[in-house]
C-alpha cells in the first residue's frame, strides 16, 4: 500500500498535518530492520489530484480515471553525451529535446484519448517527469553531469535543472499533450545510482535539494535520514518545503526514510533492486519546535 499524506494545497498548509506525518514516518521506520516501508509514504504538498507518481497520488471526481507517468530520461540522456563529449551546445541540447520530447508526448497523448475512448474511464493526463532509475544507466544525477555540472552537486547543478525543467514545460505545451502531476525533473537519492555516489561523498543536503526544487518538480524524495531524528525535525522540513510549495505554485512532495539505528555518513543496507545504498545524511539538530501550533497557516 502507497499512503499519500496531504499537507497542503492551493489555499494553505496544514500545520497539524506535517505533525502528525512526521509522527507516522518514524513509526513507520521501525516496521523493518532497513526503514524501507517509508519507501511507500509520502507527505505530498499542493500536488493535483490524478498525479500518476507514487506515492503523491490521488483519484478526485465522480469517473474513474488514469493517468501516465512518463520516463523520458533516456532521450536527456542519449542527447546529453553529445553534450560532454563537446559536440552539442546547451542550447542545441534543448531544442533538440524539446523536439524529441514532444514526439513522445504526442504519441502517448494520442493512446490517452484513444484508450479512454475505447475504456470509457477519463483521460486525466500525462507527466513528462524526468524520473531515475537505479540500473546504472537511467540516471538524472548523471544527466545533470553530463551537461556540465561535474561532479554532480556542485555549483551549476540548480542551472541545469531549470533547462531542463523549462525545456519539460515548453515541450508540453507545445505537443498540446494533456499533463497532470509534476512535469520536472526527480532527484530521488536512494533512486539514483549517480545521486547516491554524490550523496557518498557528502555532496548533498536537505538544503540544496530544496534549493533545486525551487526550479524543478521533485521537492524531497527518498533520502535516509537518522532513525533518531525528532519529529519536530522532521516537522520543520515538511513545512519549509511546503512554505516553497506554495508559495511558488508548484507541486512538491517529502519522502524521507529514518533508518532504525542509522547515524549520519552510515550506509542503508538495503537489498531491492530498486533501491540502491547511500551514505545516511545529516539533519542538523535544533530547537525548532512548532508543537504548540496546530493551526492551518494560510498567506494573505
Amino acid at each position: 500500500m502507497f499512503l499519500n499524506m496531504m499537507v497542503a494545497d492551493e489555499q494553505g498548509i496544514n500545520i497539524r498535518a506535517s505533525h502528525d506525518v512526521a509522527r507516522f514516518m518514524l513509526q513507520v521506520a521501525h516496521r523493518s530492520n532497513n526503514g524501507f516501508d517509508n519507501f511507500r509514504l509520502g507527505a505530498s504538498l499542493r500536488c493535483p489530484p490524478n498525479a500518476p507518481f507514487f506515492p503523491f497520488s490521488r483519484h478526485e471526481g465522480e469517473t474513474l480515471k488514469f493517468s501516465f507517468a512518463l520516463e523520458t530520461t533516456d532521450i536527456a540522456l542519449e542527447l546529453s553525451e553529445q553534450v560532454r563529449e563537446g559536440k552539442m551546445l546547451l542550447a542545441d541540447f534543448a531544442d533538440q529535446f524539446i523536439l524529441r520530447l514532444c514526439a513522445r508526448l504526442r504519441e502517448i497523448d494520442a493512446f490517452g484519448h484513444e484508450m479512454a475512448s475505447d475504456s470509457g474511464l477519463d483521460y486525466a493526463g500525462l507527466d513528462a517527469s524526468l524520473a531515475p532509475f537505479p540500473d546504472g544507466s537511467i540516471s538524472v544525477g548523471r544527466l545533470v553531469e553530463n551537461l556540465g555540472a561535474r561532479p554532480g552537486g556542485s555549483q551549476g547543478s540548480l542551472f541545469i535543472t531549470s533547462i531542463l525543467t523549462n525545456a519539460i514545460k515548453s515541450a508540453v505545451a507545445i505537443s498540446g499533450a494533456r499533463a497532470t502531476g509534476f512535469n520536472g525533473v526527480m532527484f530521488s537519492v536512494l533512486e539514483d545510482d549517480a545521486l547516491a555516489s554524490t550523496n557518498n561523498r557528502r555532496a548533498l543536503s536537505i538544503d540544496t535539494l530544496n534549493a533545486w526544487s525551487t526550479v524543478c518538480g521533485c521537492g524531497l524524495d527518498m533520502l535516509p535520514v537518522p532513525g533518531s531524528t525528532l519529529p519536530e525535525d522532521i516537522t520543520a522540513i515538511i513545512l519549509d518545503t511546503a512554505a516553497l510549495a506554495v508559495r511558488l505554485t508548484k507541486p512538491l512532495g517529502v519522502r524521507l526514510l529514518p533508518i532504525p539505528g542509522g547515524e549520519v555518513n552510515e550506509f542503508t543496507r538495503f537489498n531491492y533492486d530498486f533501491l540502491c545504498n547511500s551514505r545516511i545524511m545529516n539533519i542538523a539538530k535544533s530547537d525548532v519546535n512548532f508543537a504548540g501550533d496546530n493551526e492551518r497557516w494560510t498567506y494573505r
